[in-house]
């Protein structure tokens, strides 16, 4: 008789499965897969690559500019505005408040700030003479002497652009000025009829009215500016020898030697301009008196109130124009010129070359051609860009805060119009490779 025998699992594949809750398992012990991904890893190694470069040029460049150019040429007047106010407030306190304690500590503080003026003043000269000796070095060749001179000449152009850029739109103000001065006089005529009070002052707001066209052509045309800034480059024929000898003497501890050197000469060219500015419209900033205030307290006289509202603040816009002007032209051209004598444009320069060329040794360690156009486009020219365009507002006589503020909105439009570039680029990259990929198999 035979035993029956057990059953038994003849299915050779038991230790497999294709089903279950997992079907993507073929053993049937789970199988954990490694966390390890190529392209993440790939992806933020290019990250890391990307900061990398960013803070090196980033460095760099603000870096290599900020000590070429120094402090901000207005750090010495707003200290001494800080000094005025101290002595100001202290001034004011009544006479029961003052203690002997208080006076001593008064002193103690105009000590520090007549300090901290001093050291101010000291370390433009840190700048300057940095300048200087790059423009002594590059004066051996001829052809470095000839690329100085052209760098400085580009910087000049573009921050003489922008003088007579605000004389520009200051005379623009006063064309409107005098437009709405027309109208209201034909209104104020209409109105008036033939009332002798309204014709004698129509009759001296004409007067009044060409002497402040005479004193504008006379004072602010192109040829006198021309003429003026011709002169001012004459004053600084000498600067930069008169700068040296200056240099070694102890003056370079105690005070900024280039504007001293220079100061009788500012005073003598924009003198007149200052005396043309308070004839038109009175002493300090903004309409305190002179010939506009005149004209406008005729017009009060006979126009409406809503209307007289609309020329006073016309001619007030157009003065602050005529000040900016001004103060552009006698105070920032001024100073921007007398840095350009002393070679500050080529070591300016240098920020934008230094960035540059920490932007190309940070593609240097790129694996390959693909991440060095992604990290270009993404950070090399945003970065590079920004350090350009803080670079160009400088020589366009913007103060640094804005001029930094400038470059750092054209990086981040940079990066923006990269980003996209890249994006792009990436597309038809991988559309290419997928279309490679399937051409062998259509061609089976």
């Amino acid at each position: 008789m035979i035993k029956p025998v057990n059953s038994v699992n003849n299915n050779p594949f038991a230790e497999f499965s294709a089903s279950g809750k997992v079907p993507a398992y073929y053993l049937s012990g789970q199988y954990q897969a490694d966390s390890f991904s190529a392209s993440s890893e790939k992806e933020k190694k290019h990250k890391n690559l990307g900061w990398k470069i960013a803070i090196s040029a980033l460095t760099v460049g603000f870096g290599t500019l900020a000590l070429m150019k120094g402090l901000p040429k207005n750090t010495t007047q707003k200290l001494i505005k800080f000094k005025d106010y101290l002595s100001d407030k202290f001034h004011n306190i009544s006479g029961e408040i003052k203690t002997e304690k208080l006076n001593q500590k008064y002193e103690e503080s105009m000590e520090k700030v007549n300090k901290l003026i001093e050291k101010s003043q000291s370390l433009n000269n840190l700048g300057w003479i940095k300048d200087v000796l790059f423009l002594k070095l590059m004066g051996i060749n001829k052809y470095t002497a000839m690329l100085h001179k052209a760098v400085t000449q580009k910087f000049d152009k573009i921050s003489l652009k922008t003088v007579n850029k605000a004389y520009g739109a200051s005379d623009e103000s006063f064309e409107k000025l005098f437009h709405l001065m027309d109208s209201a006089s034909r209104q104020a005529a209409t109105k008036g009829g033939t009332g002798t009070q309204t014709r004698e002052i129509l009759a001296e707001i004409a007067q009044k009215r060409k002497n402040i066209t005479e004193t504008l052509q006379s004072s602010f045309n192109i040829t006198e500016r021309t003429e003026r800034h011709g002169k001012m480059r004459e004053s600084m024929k000498n600067l930069v020898n008169d700068f040296l000898k200056e240099f070694k003497t102890k003056k370079s501890y105690k005070s900024s030697i280039a504007e001293e050197l220079l100061q009788d000469s500012k005073n003598t060219l924009y003198e007149p301009l200052k005396a043309a500015r308070t004839k038109l419209a009175g002493e300090g900033k903004g309409l305190n008196g002179g010939s506009i205030k005149e004209i406008l307290d005729l017009y009060k006289q006979i126009l409406p109130a809503n209307e007289f509202a609309k020329l006073q603040a016309a001619a007030g816009k157009s003065v602050k124009k005529l000040d900016k002007a001004i103060d552009t032209d006698a105070l920032e051209y001024f100073d921007k010129y007398r840095d350009l004598v002393l070679g500050s444009a080529p070591t300016d320069t240098l920020s934008v070359l230094s960035s540059l060329g920490a932007v190309v040794w940070g593609l240097s360690n790129a694996e390959d051609k693909n991440e060095r156009t992604s990290v270009l486009l993404n950070v090399g020219l945003p970065i590079v860009g920004s350090v350009a365009t803080t670079l160009y507002f400088t020589a366009r006589l913007v103060s640094g805060f804005k001029s930094f503020a400038l470059g750092a909105l054209s990086g981040f439009i940079f990066s923006q119009g990269g980003s996209i570039a890249d994006n792009f680029r990436q597309k038809h990259l991988n559309n290419m490779n997928l279309l490679a990929q399937q051409s062998p198999k259509e061609s089976i």
